[in-house]
């Protein structure tokens, strides 16, 4: 009697050990999946990844396709593919660092008919952070940015522009002359005389008026009249004791100037140079 006592006691606790344990082909179901060693399954998964963020692509889902784009290129870094959707995910959602480095990380391993597109989106998203760099005021990382971007193509103008911008507002006039007369010379228009405007006022900062006073005339010749191109004129005019000329320049100024405030301040200066004749 005791012994059947002390048995049953047993299956009892053996029962309750067992009770909630998963058969062995469950357990192993829910385990995570292991990253394989062998370089032929790390690509097959890494593909599968990128079909899957392709497919959450397609439908706009650009969040939930980094997520999966991210992982595919954990698994193979050297997915040109991966990495390229992934940047373009980072583009439309104007992610411009994450762009502009999963971009250059396809350029590792792309094929030679899609580097020149990836480059493209490697300046742009640089050129973007450049410019959020301008606006706070960080026009040596802006400067950095532009330089970054001007590495693929020396020609980019918005990058040539962001530089010339950035080294102005550095106070290297010599140099941001040099970018804003390549942007004059590659343009036509409106961004021809955005450049040579600006050419003409780092001549000033340089107080090298007879290249100024050259500059702003050429503007004026091609009709460009906005920006007190008169003034600036008249400034220079002024430094070679042109006052005749100045003072004519000032009354164009005036003529042409954006606000009353304004034409109260060239009025001001006209009557300054008059006193100076």
């Amino acid at each position: 009697m005791y012994r059947a006592l002390l048995l049953l006691l047993l299956l009892m606790t053996l029962a309750g050990c067992g009770g909630g344990n998963a058969e062995p082909g469950q357990e192993a179901t829910n385990q995570p999946a292991a990253k394989d060693n062998t370089p032929g399954a790390n690509i097959a998964r890494s593909n599968e990844l990128l079909a899957e963020g392709k497919a959450r692509y397609d439908k706009s889902e650009f969040e939930k396709a980094i997520t999966e784009l991210t992982e595919a290129v954990e698994w193979n870094p050297d997915n040109a593919r991966a990495w390229d959707l992934l940047g373009r995910c980072h583009y439309k959602l104007k992610h411009w660092r994450d762009c502009r480095d999963a971009f250059k990380n396809a350029l590792r391993n792309a094929d030679a008919s899609v580097r020149q597109a990836q480059a493209g989106y490697v300046m742009e998203s640089s050129t973007e952070l450049g410019k959020q760099a301008m606006a706070i005021g960080q026009y040596k990382l802006a400067e950095e940015h532009a330089r970054d971007a001007l590495q693929w193509n020396r020609a980019y103008l918005p990058a040539v522009k962001l530089l010339a911008e950035a080294l102005y507002q550095r106070g290297q006039f010599d140099d941001a002359r040099t970018q804003f007369q390549a942007l004059a010379e590659q343009n036509v228009g409106e961004d021809r005389h955005n450049g040579l405007y600006w050419a003409g006022l780092c001549s000033t900062q340089l107080r090298q008026y007879d290249k100024a006073e050259a500059t702003f005339s050429t503007l004026i010749k091609e009709g460009y009249t906005a920006g007190d191109v008169y003034y600036w004129r008249a400034e220079c005019r002024a430094d070679r004791k042109d006052m005749e000329g100045a003072i004519q320049d000032v009354n164009l100024a005036i003529a042409n100037a954006a606000s009353p405030d304004r034409r109260k301040e060239l009025e001001a200066v006209r009557a300054e140079l008059e006193k100076r004749k």
